[in-house]
């Protein structure tokens, strides 16, 4: 349950293949997010689509892996979100790599849980 602090944010949601492909989790994080008092949620397209991070496929395959990160990168933007939300940390590191690559650096990545955590910091419950 969230804390009492509104937080007046754009926020969207990026499907790690695992969570969402293998675990079935797709529902839940937006439900989360969804929930927070000032939470402008906006769907991302094709926020089921790889990011191109894919545990070591990154570092193996890094120019297939940049074109992947682009397109996600370029959806991204589309949402004008402040946040781009991920479960996972592999894919936040690549959707990390994504911000300072492409010059997104007024964006930040944070897990949905930290999101929900911001609501009980400075007057929160």
């Amino acid at each position: 349950m969230p804390g009492s602090k509104e937080l007046n944010i754009t926020v969207t949601y990026h499907d790690s293949c695992h969570l969402n492909r293998k675990v079935g989790v797709k529902k839940e994080p937006r439900t989360l997010l969804q929930s927070i008092k000032g939470i402008n949620f906006v769907e991302m397209p094709e926020a089921d689509r790889c990011c191109g991070g894919a545990g070591t496929f990154n570092i193996k395959q890094y120019d297939i892996s940049m074109k992947i990160l682009k397109r996600k990168m370029d959806n991204f933007s589309i949402t004008d979100a402040e946040v781009l939300t991920v479960g996972c940390p592999s894919c936040r590191m690549q959707l990390t790599h994504g911000l300072e690559k492409y010059s997104l650096n007024s964006k930040d990545i944070r897990h949905p849980v930290e999101i929900l955590a911001m609501t009980y910091k400075d007057g929160g419950e």
